[in-house]
Parts: structure tokens; sequence; C-alpha cells
């Protein structure tokens, strides 16, 4: 019984500790649990969140994209390549 309630118990925890050091601290830098639940909700409402994630997701999955293809590329180049792996195989245990 008691651990199931364990998640919502962390969530409570954790909210009541977010307001507690808001209130307690007075600053900008860390408002109220319910300022954030109300600009999340103006934002979702407004349509700019929603937007601005889309943006964000479109970015991501172009650089994963590019990343993928220059790293299948090179990895492909050097596994054909036996000087080449020679030479770079340093370089691939550092980064």
């Amino acid at each position: 019984m008691f651990s199931k309630a364990l998640p919502t118990l962390s969530i409570v925890a954790f909210l009541s500790l977010w307001q507690g050091l808001a209130l307690f601290l007075h600053s900008s830098l860390l408002p109220l649990p319910e300022t954030v639940a109300w600009v999340l909700w103006q934002q979702c409402q407004s349509g700019e969140l929603p937007y601005h994630l889309g943006v964000t997701l479109l970015r991501l999955v172009v650089s994963f994209t590019i990343s993928m293809l220059l790293g299948c590329t090179i990895g492909i180049a050097l596994g054909r390549n036996e000087k080449l792996n020679a030479f770079f195989d340093h370089w691939l245990v550092i980064f």
C-alpha cells in the first residue's frame, strides 16, 4: 500500500520544498510553483510554447541526422581503409 503512494508523496515533497524555498528566498530566480504553472498554461494556450517546442525538436532531428550521417561515413571509411584507421585510431580513443 505504501509503495503505491510513494511516487505521489515524492512529488508532493518536491513541490512543498520548492514552495518553501521560493517563499523564504523572495527571489525572481526561484518563482513559486503556481507562477510557473500559470505561465506554462498561458504559453500553451497562446500557442507559443508548442511552436517553440516544435522548432527545438526540428533542430534536434536535423542535428542528429547530420551527426549520424557524418559518423557512419567516417566509420565506414575507417573500416575500409586500414592505414586511415591506424592514423585516426588515437583520435577516436580521445573523443
